[in-house]
């Protein structure tokens, strides 16, 4: 166990401080009824812990906790979706469906990477899940795509430095391309500017 928690702050961390202040002691939360999260049968397992096992069960919740990286590795898992599309379009072709069949498809791929996260949870490699949320990102993405397609008369704008075309809802022309770097500076704060996070001279 990485931290030395006693029960309590376990359960604090667990239950948050408004349900944990309930529980004075390990048979407290096990018998208490009012929870339905807990059934009767996983109640009567736990009776057969030692209060320090469950305390190191509870507080290895910690290493289940996982931050958003902001997309910090977006080369990565964009190169990770655009193979995944190569491999899909190589075993299935180009496909037409209902929205209905699409988003089908894209709830079997999210369950998956939810059993993935499961089997991870039990010791599981975490490139399990990688791979998983992948696939289910590359169908989303397709999706998205598909439905970007319904609105052909959507303006779009190309990009002064790349000649990228681009989506210009706004009518303003391109005014940051995530492509080539090229910026506008439309807002700033101070002299930083709030688009594309350089300073302004």
């Amino acid at each position: 166990m990485s931290e030395n928690l006693s029960f309590a702050e376990a359960l604090d961390r667990i239950l948050g401080p408004e349900r944990a202040e309930r529980f004075e002691h390990i048979n407290d939360f096990i018998a208490n009824k009012e929870h339905a999260m807990f059934d009767e049968q996983w109640k009567k397992e736990m009776m057969q812990f030692k209060k320090a096992d469950l305390v190191d069960m509870l507080a290895g919740t910690k290493r289940l906790m996982l931050t958003d990286h902001a997309f910090l590795n977006w080369d990565r898992i964009r190169g990770m979706i655009e193979c995944e599309n190569k491999i899909q379009l190589q075993k299935w072709g180009l496909q037409s469906h209902t929205a209905f069949e699409w988003l089908g498809y894209l709830a079997e791929e999210v369950g998956e990477t939810g059993g993935a996260i499961g089997k991870w949870m039990d010791g599981a490699p975490p490139f399990n899940v990688v791979q998983e949320a992948v696939q289910a990102a590359t169908l989303a993405a397709k999706i998205a795509e598909m439905f970007l397609a319904t609105n052909p008369d959507r303006p779009q704008a190309r990009c002064p430095k790349c000649r990228t075309w681009q989506w210009d809802d706004d009518g303003f022309g391109v005014l940051m391309c995530a492509k080539c770097g090229y910026c506008t500076h439309p807002a700033a704060t101070g002299n930083i500017c709030d688009w594309c996070g350089k300073k302004m001279s």
